[in-house]
């Protein structure tokens, strides 16, 4: 089951992307009508968009399987219950790890790392919810994370603050390009009577990135003021290229 939800959002082989600039550097991005979510909420999930309505759904056998059972996401994250809603998997339920994601990070490539990050949200939410006696086991537990590496091997991740964030996004566009990382980690109950009891499976996503260099401070500060962080597609109107590759 984690392996075909892999080739279902994946799918097979290298990709390049193309992604438009902001070619503008004068005009910076309207304000938000209500006040921005705090960066404490925006860390837990807990962050409103708007949305563009319901897709069809995909007419898959497995895919019907799968929103007749309990499926977790392993992340308060609204931008990835977002993406596994565009398969039509409404009963998504949301169950953040516990797990405190301070491994140490020399110890580990940033692909390792990221990883290895995964691995221990899937992990901590699954054996938790496995344990469970109220409830049926979950069919499949989806983990992820993401991090960005500069040119130097530093690695980035989400900001705790304006300031820092302003100050990460201004180390991105004057440091040349830098990495994008994000690992998917699924885990489903094994249908054999044999060890460990469960199956799982990942994928891990490198996307080297470039800023457009014509951004100015001034766009970065309307851009940290609507509180888009530097890992979800808003991003990218900031970038003048990025090219996909696929590692598992």
């Amino acid at each position: 089951m984690a392996t075909w939800l892999y080739n279902t959002l994946i799918g097979a082989g290298p990709q390049n992307v193309q992604v438009v600039p902001s070619h503008s550097s004068s005009s910076a991005p309207l304000p938000p009508l209500d006040a921005p979510p705090s960066y404490e909420a925006s860390s837990s999930g807990d962050t409103k968009r708007s949305s563009r309505g319901p897709r069809p759904p995909l007419a898959l056998p497995a895919l019907d399987l799968l929103r007749t059972k309990r499926v977790i996401l392993a992340s308060a994250s609204p931008r990835r219950k977002q993406l596994l809603q565009l398969l039509n998997l409404s009963n998504i339920e949301i169950v953040p790890s516990t797990f405190k994601e301070d491994l140490d990070k020399s110890h580990y490539t940033p692909w390792e790392y990221v990883l290895e990050t995964a691995t221990q949200k899937c992990t901590n939410v699954y054996s938790r919810e496995i344990a469970r006696t109220d409830v049926e086991e979950p069919t499949l537990v989806i983990a992820a994370d993401t991090v960005i590496t500069l040119s130097t091997g530093e690695v980035l991740e989400k900001p705790s603050s304006e300031a820092h964030h302003l100050a990460m996004l201004q180390a991105l566009r004057d440091g040349g390009a830098h990495k994008v990382y994000t690992a998917v980690v699924a885990m489903s109950p094994s249908e054999e009577l044999a060890y460990p009891g469960y199956s799982m499976d990942h994928h891990v996503e490198e996307t080297v990135v470039t800023f457009d260099k014509t951004v100015t401070d001034e766009l970065l500060v309307s851009y940290v003021k609507v509180r888009f962080p530097p890992f979800c597609p808003g991003w990218a109107e900031l970038t003048s290229n990025a090219d996909t590759r696929r590692r598992r």
